[in-house]
């Protein structure tokens, strides 16, 4: 019984799923990122609503600079509030935490 020739090579056409591409590790230290961000996009970033970002503004948690009408907050900024969380503001924590009293109690 004679064999076809190709009949021993794998089809990778015919095995279902496509072959895994290799995980590539992104380079953070290089990764282009922006200087600033818009009050919309920190917010974003970071996970909170703008409003509450205009407040860690006052209260001089975070700071920002303005171009023009335009408030920027500097990517650094951003990256040093993240990684420095433990120092968010009472009035934060206290609105957040399970700390709080309860009213009439």
């Amino acid at each position: 019984m004679a064999m076809k020739s190709g009949a021993n090579e794998m089809n990778p056409r015919k095995l279902g799923r496509p072959a895994k591409q290799p995980h590539q590790i992104q380079d953070t230290a290089n990764a282009k990122r922006p200087v600033a961000c818009s009050m919309k996009a920190s917010a974003a970033e970071l996970g909170l609503c703008v409003p509450t970002l205009y407040k860690l503004l006052r209260e001089g948690t975070l700071r920002s600079f303005c171009v023009g009408r335009r408030r920027l907050i500097p990517y650094e900024e951003l990256l040093r509030f993240a990684r420095d969380a433990s120092k968010m503001p009472p009035s934060l924590v206290a609105r957040h935490g399970g700390d709080a009293e309860v009213a009439g109690a």
